[in-house]
């Protein structure tokens, strides 16, 4: 006769109860890694930017100091047959309108920290926030499409 309490087998249990010591230090290790590297992340993209590239075709057209861009002022761009209305002030910029068909580059909004972008790609023009040190205007794309 068996005996109703028999033992239960590993495939039995629930996961979380087939872990060991070690595991739970390897995903203490894990999460504090990934704890870590946001921080510096965030740091670093929460920064103001030393100064605004607008880029067409890879080439700088425009640059903006940071104290430039801490008075208000606005300038209209041509690229491609569209045109552009560009808006600064309080240590950030914005494409504030355009003609091109999606508006995607006036939907992003401002941006003023380091790293951040805005890009029409109908137009080929980028509005890149860039800190010191960095090469200016330098083709880091990862894509290109044609």
């Amino acid at each position: 006769m068996k005996d109703s309490r028999t033992q239960a087998t590993r495939a039995d249990l629930p996961w979380y109860r087939s872990l060991r010591p070690g595991d739970a230090l390897i995903a203490l290790v894990i999460i504090l890694t990934a704890l870590g590297l946001l921080a510096l992340n965030s740091r670093a993209k929460n920064e103001p930017s030393d100064y605004v590239v607008l880029v067409s075709e890879g080439q700088v057209i425009r640059r903006w100091t940071a104290g430039q861009l801490g008075k208000p002022g606005e300038e209209e761009v041509e690229a491609r047959g569209y045109h552009y209305l560009l808006e600064w002030g309080e240590g950030r910029i914005r494409f504030a309108g355009a003609d091109c068909p999606d508006k995607v580059c006036v939907r992003t909004g401002w941006i003023g920290r380091g790293g951040s972008i805005a890009a029409c790609i109908p137009g080929g023009l980028v509005l890149k926030a860039e800190r010191a040190g960095e090469p200016v205007g330098t083709d880091d794309s990862d894509v290109v499409i044609r």
